[in-house]
């Protein structure tokens, strides 16, 4: 035991005066002191004893780093770990969000769900290359949203009823400037309708009266202020899955501050292209050349430039909206 005193005081210096990440420090102290308290005492004839001192020593000195580090001294670094959880949970929920809640048609009991009129999809634009698995994603998201309703009360005939899906009605060429690798709407349009997706499609009109051109904040603007005016209270955005996070975080930024109520949910197209990471396409208004799997990088940069410039709310206020989404259904 008259070892105790010189191992300890400067193990415990080195824990209360370190600025390195806690976990890791911490870890390896802990084990550290297992395996020094093992080579200690194995030989000694009092082998459980005090490896068993030395391991709960260890720990105590984990702990009280910990605190230290949690308060204090580098709450920098905490700020930081912080905010990369935020965004790791915020990625994570993006990728892999549910739907709203569906009122069935066919059954008198409220269920608490949204009638499916008062649900949209919306496909958010991109370049020519990633139109596809948008239209993938919009037909998935469309089966999802859907329910039969019998016609006559004996199920002896039905009717499909849907969520709407909305466009806003872009014509590139009226663009100032156009957008290379970009033809617009009508490109969206065809591609919905080789998969089945003809009816309850709304264009929402005006782009051209109101922008000169189009970026990911306006195009939510237009988007979420038709939804405020038709009244529909839940939207599912779908985009690929390197863009989601983005658009999922700005369509929860701008319908903050223009329709709070509004429910707003994430669908990731699946990619379902051979090959979907690497290959080479366009994108961030067609001028950004690379593999899909280099966007990621690009666009964790831009939620941070464009929350730091006040047009993104913080991933910690959005994981906010969307817990008390999920816990009430309402704001």
């Amino acid at each position: 035991f008259d070892t105790i005193p010189t191992i300890i005081t400067p193990l415990y210096r080195t824990l209360m005066t370190s600025q390195r990440d806690t976990r890791k420090r911490g870890s390896k102290t802990t084990v550290g002191m297992v395996r020094l308290g093992w080579a200690r005492c194995y030989g000694r004839g009092q082998r459980k004893q005090k490896a068993a001192i030395f391991l709960m020593i260890g720990i105590i000195c984990t702990l009280a780093a910990t605190r230290r580090y949690g308060r204090g001294s580098s709450s920098s670094t905490s700020n930081s770990s912080s905010k990369n959880s935020d965004m790791e949970l915020f990625i994570f929920r993006s990728l892999m969000d549910t739907y709203p809640a569906v009122s069935d048609p066919s059954s008198s009991r409220d269920n608490g769900g949204i009638p499916l009129d008062q649900i949209a999809i919306y496909p958010a634009a991109h370049t020519d290359d990633n139109v596809p698995s948008i239209a993938d994603g919009v037909q998935e998201a469309r089966a999802a949203l859907s329910f039969m309703k019998s016609d006559d009360g004996n199920n002896t005939t039905a009717t499909v009823i849907s969520a709407k899906v909305l466009l806003n009605d872009v014509d590139n060429t009226k663009l100032k400037p156009p957008i290379p690798n970009f033809s617009g709407t009508a490109y969206t349009q065809n591609l919905l309708k080789e998969r089945g997706i003809v009816e309850n499609v709304e264009l929402i009109p005006g782009w051209h009266d109101t922008y000169n051109g189009m970026n990911s904040l306006n195009e939510l603007e237009k988007l979420i202020l038709h939804c405020r005016d038709k009244g529909v209270r839940a939207l599912v955005i779908v985009s690929t899955p390197y863009h989601i996070p983005r658009s999922f975080l700005s369509g929860l930024s701008v319908a903050s501050r223009l329709y709070p109520e509004l429910l707003v949910y994430a669908k990731a197209a699946q990619p379902r292209e051979p090959g979907y990471w690497n290959k080479v396409v366009a994108h961030s208004q067609g001028t950004l050349i690379g593999s899909r799997d280099e966007f990621v990088a690009s666009e964790m940069g831009r939620m941070e430039r464009y929350t730091e410039a006040g047009d993104l709310i913080p991933v910690s206020e959005a994981l906010e909206i969307l817990y008390k989404r999920d816990r009430n259904g309402v704001y």
